[in-house]
């Protein structure tokens, strides 16, 4: 067996491997059979995950899973919960409602008190909320009243003062 950056030979694989670590200053990989050898320490560790058997299998698919929590909620997919609508009205989420359901528990629903409104993040209903008040930002040119800012920047910026 030659050595794949120089003329070094040897009928042991062994020897071969100790003379790239040796003189080449290769990261080798550590299973005895593979020939394998990287310049960099972490892209040696990254491809001996390859010969590593996966733990977690899955019995519908065959799809193989290292971490249990991915495979668990790999899991999920084959369940018999995918064919329901989810109970909150704002929300238009369809199928696996296992795993959806920890949207909606991480985050309170938030109500305007004037029209029903929802909507999850509390700036957009600070947002929605102005629709209910009276304008009261004005142009300083023309004077007209306005809810939003952004509407103030597209009058100032159409040329609209009279």
């Amino acid at each position: 067996m030659q050595c794949t950056y120089c003329l070094f030979t040897s009928s042991v694989i062994k020897n071969v491997r100790a003379h790239k670590v040796d003189e080449h200053k290769l990261f080798v990989c550590r299973f005895s059979s593979c020939l394998s050898d990287w310049t960099v320490k972490m892209a040696r560790n990254i491809h001996e995950q390859v010969h590593q058997e996966s733990k977690f299998v899955c019995d519908t698919c065959e799809v193989q899973f290292d971490c249990k929590s991915v495979y668990n909620r790999h899991l999920v997919k084959h369940a018999d919960t995918q064919d329901f609508v989810c109970s909150i009205l704002s929300c238009q989420r369809k199928g696996n409602l296992v795993a959806h359901s920890k949207v909606h528990k991480r985050c309170a629903v938030l109500t305007c008190d004037d029209c029903g409104y929802t909507c999850k993040q509390r700036h957009y209903l600070t947002y929605h909320r102005q629709r209910h008040e009276a304008p009261r930002i004005h142009c300083n040119s023309c004077s007209r009243l306005f809810r939003y800012h952004e509407d103030l920047k597209c009058h100032r910026a159409k040329g609209d003062c009279v």
